[in-house]
């Protein structure tokens, strides 16, 4: 009686090229290249010593797979170069809208405030009355926007006159630009939290406002067209709050004509 044979058994580089082929096509790029290197190497000792290595099919076919799967990873990143970039615009798109929302709600909370306080914005009420007035330093926040001259514009305590607007504002997220990473959003009004408040509490203080205030006498109920509040946190576009409480997205030149259009003009340096 004869023994036959199928052949030798196949090698452990042709199993293991398939395998990896396989999985190249699950997790593209990830085991592209073990895939190929073994099937070359399984395909190669299946031609020179076949009588010791079989499993040339299986090598020759986690080659394909794993090409396969070189070419399915190159679309893949191919298409993610170009949606990633429409991805990131829209997710800044949808931030500046949500900092328009922030700065509307706050010049509805100003009017609110102002309809209680005989027509007066917090910086204009005395501190006995709740107000802001003592502590109300136009033109002082060297960090924000300047004049052609060098000199500040806005209100360094910007942060304490949101504060006094925390019964119309209820919730300090507001004064957070959502693109503005450099800021920790407070979740209180409060400056220093009670005993027992726990971790949880974050403290409201001036590193909770994203917004620049400008708190000039003029800036007030009376007049509805003066430049209140500027978020400068869209690369290099502006969300501008009037005392009417209308917001406008504005550009650099934009923003120009806005305090030239002012009660008294201010030209701003070039940026």
């Amino acid at each position: 009686m004869t023994n036959t044979t199928d052949g030798p058994p196949a090698s452990g580089l042709s199993k293991w090229s398939l395998a990896l082929g396989i999985l190249a096509l699950i997790i593209p790029c990830l085991t592209v290249i073990p895939a190929v290197i073994c099937g070359h190497k399984a395909i190669s000792k299946a031609n020179n010593n076949p009588e010791l290595y079989g499993g040339k099919g299986l090598a020759i076919a986690g080659l394909v797979t794993g090409c396969l799967g070189l070419v399915s990873g190159l679309i893949i990143a191919l298409l993610a170069g170009m949606l990633l970039p429409t991805l990131a615009k829209a997710k800044q798109k949808a931030q500046r809208i949500a900092c328009v929302n922030n700065l509307k709600q706050i010049g509805i909370a100003t009017r609110i405030y102002a309809t209680d306080n005989q027509d007066r914005f917090p910086w204009q009420v005395p501190q006995a009355e709740g107000g802001t007035a003592e502590i109300a330093q136009p033109q002082s926040d060297t960090d924000a926007l300047l004049d052609s001259d060098g000199k500040p514009i806005f209100d360094v305590n910007a942060w304490r006159h949101f504060q006094a607007l925390s019964n119309e504002l209820s919730n300090p997220k507001v004064l957070r630009c959502p693109r503005d990473g450099s800021r920790t959003q407070a979740n209180t009004f409060q400056s220093t939290p009670p005993k027992g408040a726990g971790r949880n509490v974050i403290p409201f203080d001036k590193n909770s406002v994203s917004y620049w205030l400008r708190t000039d006498p003029e800036v007030d109920e009376a007049r509805r067209n003066e430049v209140m509040v500027v978020c400068p946190h869209h690369d290099g576009q502006y969300n501008i709050l009037l005392t009417d409480s209308s917001v406008q997205q504005a550009s650099w030149n934009r923003l120009a004509r806005y305090f030239k259009d002012i009660t008294n003009p201010i030209t701003i340096a070039p940026q």
